[in-house]
């Protein structure tokens, strides 16, 4: 599994740390890349991350917690799969076509055109993407 973690993403209101030891636990799922960003406060965290799966379908979660548990204690990456690009953007998408998330959305995208859309397909993503931010 490969991670990415994408620390500009956040939102820099505690220290910016990665979560590679608890991430490893992910590679025994079907998981096969994810991008993320998580910041620790005194007692909990908050961060986000969006994932894709050896079959292509895409999934995200929000890692925030307070001092009782962790980012991933309550994970599940097979709960709430996005099986296309177009659903996966839709479900980041909010007022007037603006996508949240979108330092980890957008790589998402394109690495899913790049192993399960052909070459043909690459330029398509980045056009899909581009509108979508451009509305």
């Amino acid at each position: 599994m490969i991670t990415h973690y994408v620390p500009e993403a956040g939102e820099h209101s505690g220290h910016a740390c990665d979560l590679e030891d608890e991430l490893k636990d992910l590679k025994h799922t079907n998981t096969l890349e994810v991008w993320y960003w998580y910041e620790s406060g005194s007692y909990d965290g908050s961060g986000y991350l969006v994932g894709l799966t050896k079959t292509g379908e895409f999934f995200s979660a929000g890692l925030g917690h307070c001092s009782c548990c962790g980012p991933l204690d309550n994970f599940n990456p097979t709960s709430g799969l996005y099986k296309t690009p177009e659903t996966f953007l839709e479900a980041h998408t909010y007022d007037n076509n603006k996508l949240s998330d979108e330092k980890l959305v957008k790589p998402a995208i394109e690495r899913w055109y790049e192993l399960f859309g052909g070459n043909k397909s690459v330029s398509l993503g980045r056009a899909l993407l581009s509108e979508r931010n451009e509305k």
